[in-house]
C-alpha cells in the first residue's frame, strides 16, 4: 500500500478513492485485541490499514483536513539501543493561526491522562532549528534532509527538555527551506518568526517559502484514542476548533470492531429471536436512554447466557456488535478479565478505562465475556471471585454492566447469580424443527457467487434436502447444523474435482453439475458419527434445569410464550365492566 503522500502528489486519489482501495484488499481486522482496551500493534501491517481506513473515514465525514502520511515507522532509541515502532501521521499547511494552535495544544491536554508539555509549561522551549527528532528510516531521512532546517513546538507527556525521535505527542514545526537561517534568526523572537509568513532570505533579499509541518506520533495510546487524536487534528487544520460530538469515540469504535466480524445477519439467529428482544429489554434499552430510564425508576441488569456449547450465545452477543445500540459492548478475553481481577489497584488498567470511558461520553459499556467460567480458574480464584462479587454487586458505580456466557453454570459462585450480581439468568436451548430449517437455509448455497450458477436443480428441491435434513437433526445445535452443510459442499467440490480430472485451477466455470441427495447424505452421516447427540441432549436438559432452580432468585429463566397476556387482559376486561365499591 503506497504512502498518502505518493497516492495524492500523482492526482490518484481522494479520501474517499483510497478508503475504496483499503476495501479491495482483504478487509484488515485486528485480530483480538479489542480497540478501546488496547493500543495498536503497530508491527502489523493489517492494523496499520485499519487505522488508515477509519481515520479517512471519520476525516472524510467531519470535513477534516486529509492527512499526507498514515504509516508506521521505526524510531531509534539511543538508550536501548532498538527499533520503536511508531505510527507516523502528517499534515501539511501553508498558513497556521494562533487559534489553531492554541486548539492544537489543548487538544493534546486532554488526550493524555499525564502532565504534558505545551508552550506554556514549565520547560515548553520551541524545538532548535535542525533539532527536529528524525526517525531511523532512509526515506524519512531523505525526506528531512530535502525539507532543510526546522523549528517548532513539541505538545505531549515527555516533560524531559530534550526531545528525542522516540517520544510520542504531537510536533507542530515549520519547514525553513534548504537555506541556512541561523544568523538570520539571532536575536529575534521565535514566536514572532513562527508566525511571519512574509521571512526574507538576508542574502539573495527574496522571500523564503516555508510551510507548516504538523506531525503524530504514538506508540501507546489505544485504537480509539489515536484516530480520535487524528480526527480532531484533521478538523482543527481544516476549520479551526475541534469536534464537539460525543458520539466520535463510539463511531470509531464501532467502525474497528466490526473490520473482521463475521457478518451474520438477523436470519442466522432462528429460533434466538426472543433470547435478543429479551437482553435488549433489560439491559441495553435502558442504558442507550440512561435519561427516561431514570425517569421512570428502571434500572439495567447484568445478564448471564446458559447453554450447551453451539446454541447461539456468543452469536446473539456478535449480532449486537454488529448494530449501534447506544452503548459500548466490550467483548474481552477472560484470561485478561483475571489478570486484572487479580492485579493490585496501581496496576489495574481495564477498569479505569472503562470509567474512563464513561465519564469522557457519558455512554454506558457492557462488557461481553464468553466463558465466564474460565475467569475464576487458577490459584488465584479466590481472589479473583472476591474481587469480581465485589464488584458486580456495585456494577452501576463501576460504570460497566455485563453480558456473560457459560456452559458450567455450576461452577459459578452461587453469589455471583444473586439478582444483585446476574439480574437475568437465560437459557439457551437446542433448536426446535422451524429454527434448524431456518439456520440450514442460511448454510445451504443456492446458487453460485458471481456466475448465479444454479446449485440445485429447483429451488423446491433445495427446499425438500432442508427440510429432510431438519427432521434427521433433532438434538443438534446450530454449530453443527453449519458443519452439515460444509461438509455436504466439500463433498459437492471433491466430485467436480473428479469430473474435471483436475485438482488445481477449478472456479465458477467449471460447475457442471449440481448437489447431489448423496453429497448430503453423505454429510448427515459423516458429522453424525463424530456428534454426541445423547450426551448434548442430557447436558441441555442439565442446564435447562439448573436455570429452572434459579428462576426464583432471577428475573428470567426460559422463554415463555406469553400464556399470561391473554389472560390477564380478560381479567382487566372483566374488572373494568365490573362496577367497583
Amino acid at each position: 500500500m503506497p504512502a498518502l503522500a505518493e497516492l495524492t502528489k500523482n492526482g490518484r486519489t481522494t479520501p474517499e478513492a483510497l478508503i475504496e482501495i483499503l476495501k479491495e484488499k482483504k478487509e484488515p481486522s485486528l485480530g483480538e485485541l479489542n480497540p478501546l482496551l488496547f493500543p495498536p500493534d503497530l508491527t502489523n501491517p493489517e492494523a496499520i490499514d485499519a487505522l488508515k481506513l477509519v481515520a479517512l473515514k471519520k476525516i472524510t465525514k467531519y470535513g477534516g483536513l486529509e492527512p499526507t502520511v498514515i504509516e508506521s515507522a521505526a524510531a531509534y532509541n539511543i538508550h536501548t539501543h532498538k527499533q520503536e515502532p511508531r505510527l507516523i501521521v502528517r499534515f501539511n499547511v501553508d498558513t497556521l493561526t494562533q487559534e489553531q494552535l492554541a486548539a492544537l495544544e489543548n487538544l493534546v491536554r486532554s488526550t493524555y491522562s499525564t502532565a504534558v508539555k505545551t508552550r506554556k509549561s514549565t520547560y515548553g522551549t520551541p524545538i532548535t532549528i535542525g533539532g527536529y527528532p528524525e526517525l531511523d528510516n532512509p526515506q524519512e531521512r531523505r525526506r528531512q534532509k530535502s525539507w532543510g532546517k526546522r523549528l517548532g513546538w513539541y505538545f505531549g507527556p515527555n516533560l524531559d527538555p530534550k526531545v528525542e525521535n522516540t517520544h510520542t505527542g504531537l510536533f507542530v514545526h515549520k519547514d525553513l527551506g534548504t537555506q541556512d537561517m541561523a544568523n538570520f534568526l539571532k536575536g529575534r523572537d521565535c514566536k514572532e518568526w513562527f508566525f511571519n509568513a512574509n521571512i526574507v532570505d538576508p542574502i539573495i533579499h527574496k522571500p523564503v517559502k516555508t510551510s507548516y509541518i504538523i506531525e503524530i506520533r504514538e506508540a501507546d495510546l489505544y485504537h480509539t484514542d489515536v484516530i480520535e487524536f487524528t480526527t480532531q487534528v484533521a478538523h482543527i487544520l481544516a476549520k479551526g476548533h475541534t469536534i464537539t460530538d460525543r458520539w466520535l469515540k463510539y463511531e470509531i469504535y464501532n467502525d474497528l470492531n466490526r473490520l473482521g466480524l463475521r457478518k451474520n445477519g438477523k436470519d442466522t439467529a432462528h429460533g434466538l429471536d426472543k433470547h435478543t428482544t429479551h437482553i435488549e429489554r433489560v439491559l441495553i434499552l435502558p442504558l442507550a436512554n440512561l435519561g427516561l430510564s431514570t425517569s421512570i425508576r428502571f434500572n439495567a441488569g447484568s445478564v448471564l447466557l446458559v447453554g450447551v456449547p453451539g446454541t447461539g450465545k456468543t452469536l446473539v452477543a456478535e449480532q449486537f456488535l454488529q448494530r449501534d445500540i447506544g452503548v459500548f459492548l466490550l467483548p474481552i478475553d477472560p484470561l485478561h478479565l483475571a489478570q486484572e481481577l487479580y492485579a493490585p489497584p496501581e496496576k489495574k488498567r481495564i477498569l479505569p478505562r472503562i470509567s474512563q470511558v464513561f465519564a469522557q461520553t457519558g455512554i454506558p459499556v457492557v462488557l461481553h465475556i464468553d466463558d465466564i467460567e474460565n475467569v475464576l480458574q487458577g490459584k488465584e480464584q479466590n481472589t479473583i471471585n472476591s474481587t469480581l462479587l465485589n464488584l458486580m454487586a456495585g456494577v452501576r458505580e463501576s460504570g460497566f454492566f455485563v453480558l456473560a456466557s457459560t456452559n458450567h453454570p455450576e461452577q459459578l459462585n452461587d453469589q455471583l447469580l444473586q439478582p444483585q450480581r446476574f439480574a437475568h439468568i437465560l437459557y439457551f436451548g437446542l433448536c426446535n424443527e422451524e429454527a434448524r430449517r431456518g439456520i440450514l437455509e442460511v448454510h445451504t448455497t443456492q446458487i453460485s457467487r458471481s456466475l448465479n450458477i444454479p446449485l440445485f436443480n429447483s429451488v423446491q428441491e433445495r427446499a425438500t434436502v432442508i427440510r429432510a435434513i431438519a427432521l434427521h437433526t433433532q438434538g443438534y445445535t446450530p454449530r453443527y447444523l453449519a458443519e452439515i452443510c460444509t461438509t455436504a459442499k466439500s463433498f459437492y467440490l471433491a466430485r467436480i474435482a473428479v469430473e474435471k480430472n483436475r485438482r488445481i485451477g477449478l472456479s465458477e466455470e467449471d460447475i457442471n453439475t449440481t448437489f447431489t441427495l448423496e453429497d448430503w447424505a453423505r454429510a448427515l452421516d459423516e458429522v453424525d458419527k463424530k456428534y454426541n447427540k445423547l450426551a448434548v441432549s442430557k447436558r441441555d436438559e442439565e442446564l435447562r434445569r439448573f436455570v429452572e432452580k434459579h428462576h426464583g432468585q432471577v428475573g428470567f429463566g426460559i422463554p415463555s410464550q406469553n400464556g399470561k397476556t391473554v389472560a390477564l387482559q380478560e381479567t382487566v376486561a372483566r374488572l373494568n365492566s365490573t362496577p367497583s365499591h
